[in-house]
């Protein structure tokens, strides 16, 4: 059998036999077509430029071997590699095939005009970025200090810097301890730096979480110094507070077809089905109906006045206690969405046409006017108001801001699922995003933090106070501290 390795035998059979081929190779079989055995080397013929198209055809040195024919290499270049590998470059400036093919410049050298050269640093016999080695920091022979506990060192622009190894953070600021908060479990720093769980664990980043109801048709959120209110409609449905940190439910108002609710340091405020909004004392007394919303979309209160859209886009405001009529605001159908934003000079709303628009608190009948674009804001999914700007987040997921007194939109982050709510202490940013976390960022922008997870799907709404962030999905009405 021997004699007859790397033969072609064709064997055909004169009977209802199938047809079929064997090959004898020198390897014992690996080598199969298309490949071919070229004295004793295994190429392939389709691409080998030392064996093109058949053993022995040669392409010469500025060509390579295509589809089993030789195919020139642009001006200025050769070719190189071999079976399988063919390919043409400049071998003027090829790190990897400087001068001739396969010869690769050593580590830190770049080729040029076919030579491996330095082009940043040399230090003795070795090649560096005096600007991020940490051997040889900002000049040779210049080492970064070892790190300290949980840190790793760094070379930033030719200075040396210390970086906490996550997920720990310089959390005391001393510099001589090193990185000692654990993110993931100490109480006093819980996920980022001040984050504290008020006495309680850090959990894998989280702090406890306080849940005061859960259950279907759960809507609105609302907070005061002593309470967290929220409502429920349907059957059992109520408006319902609880006080802060505690899981005592204390009823409101028995109300089937309750939805949404505001409160300020005198009254509480709620939809009682589509229509009608009533409005009940803090301190107790009779439920006032205080107007007829025409499928009300949505109601803030500030500065005694419950400001509510309509399903036909127009923004009104009434006196929290119903003392007088309704004022029509806009002019036109204005509220795209059921987004309102209050301050104490403006209505901020999501015009159907796109963009965030605003009109003043006092204002009758006013067109609406423009304050962010629709390329800044093509579809914005909530709003909120610190002192200086206003911030909205798209559907998208993109959190964006903008001065109040004019000036660019900028964008603090981006990524989110599906951000729904949004609520601002000034200083941080939450939103709720649609696989039910809480996320907390910087209204200077930057990386998002996790405070809460699993918590039910939108819509949500979120508010904050001095300590922590409460939040209701459909199902669910809880806090953690921010």
């Amino acid at each position: 059998m021997g004699f007859w390795r790397g033969v072609l035998v064709v064997v055909t059979v004169a009977c209802a036999c199938r047809t079929y081929d064997t090959i004898y190779t020198l390897d014992g079989g690996t080598c199969g077509l298309p490949r071919l055995f070229c004295g004793f080397t295994c190429v392939d013929p389709t691409s080998d430029r030392l064996n093109c198209g058949t053993c022995g055809f040669t392409c010469g040195d500025n060509a390579r071997c295509v589809s089993s024919s030789c195919e020139p290499c642009p001006s200025g270049q050769l070719a190189c590699g071999t079976s399988g590998a063919s390919f043409c470059t400049d071998l003027t400036n090829d790190d990897k095939n400087c001068g001739q093919c396969s010869f690769a410049c050593p580590h830190g050298l770049q080729c040029s005009a076919s030579v491996c050269t330095c082009a940043l640093d040399t230090c003795g016999t070795d090649c560096v970025d005096t600007k991020t080695d940490v051997a040889h920091c900002g000049g040779c022979d210049t080492p970064c200090p070892s790190p300290g506990t949980n840190e790793a060192e760094t070379c930033i622009s030719g200075h040396c810097a210390q970086q906490c190894v996550a997920p720990y953070a310089d959390c005391d600021g001393l510099g001589t301890n090193g990185c000692e908060a654990n993110l993931q479990t100490d109480g006093a720093n819980c996920a980022a730096c001040t984050r504290s769980c008020n006495s309680g664990p850090c959990t894998s980043g989280l702090c406890p979480l306080v849940s005061y109801a859960t259950g279907t048709s759960l809507s609105g959120i609302a907070v005061d110094a002593s309470f967290v209110y929220w409502s429920a409609s349907g059957t059992g449905g109520v408006v319902a507070k609880a006080p802060i940190g505690t899981t005592t439910t204390q009823v409101v108002q028995n109300d089937t077809g309750a939805r949404l609710v505001a409160v300020d340091g005198a009254r509480i405020v709620w939809f009682h089905g589509s229509d009608t909004i009533e409005s009940l004392p803090l301190g107790g007394g009779s439920v006032t109906p205080i107007t007829i919303a025409s499928s009300g979309q949505m109601l803030t209160l500030s500065g005694g006045y419950v400001y509510y859209a309509q399903d036909d886009g127009r923004i009104f405001r009434v006196p929290s206690d119903g003392s007088l009529p309704p004022t029509k605001l806009s002019s036109q159908g204005s509220v795209a969405m059921p987004i309102l934003a209050v301050d104490a000079t403006n209505v901020y709303f999501v015009p159907a046409s796109g963009g965030i628009g605003y009109v003043p608190i006092g204002a009758t009948n006013a067109s609406p006017s423009p304050f962010a674009n629709i390329t800044d804001a093509p579809n914005a999914t909530s709003l909120a108001l610190d002192a200086t700007n206003v911030y909205w987040t798209d559907i998208a997921g993109t959190v964006t801001s903008q001065p109040k007194s004019g000036g660019s939109a900028k964008v603090l982050a981006s990524g989110l699922y599906s951000p729904t709510a949004l609520a601002t202490d000034s200083i941080n940013l939450y939103v709720y995003d649609g696989y039910g976390n809480i996320r907390r960022l910087s209204t200077k922008g930057g990386p998002t933090i996790v405070i809460a997870t699993s918590q039910g799907q939108p819509p949500a709404a979120l508010a904050v106070d001095t300590t922590n962030v409460y939040w209701t999905s459909t199902t669910h009405v809880g806090s953690t501290p921010k």
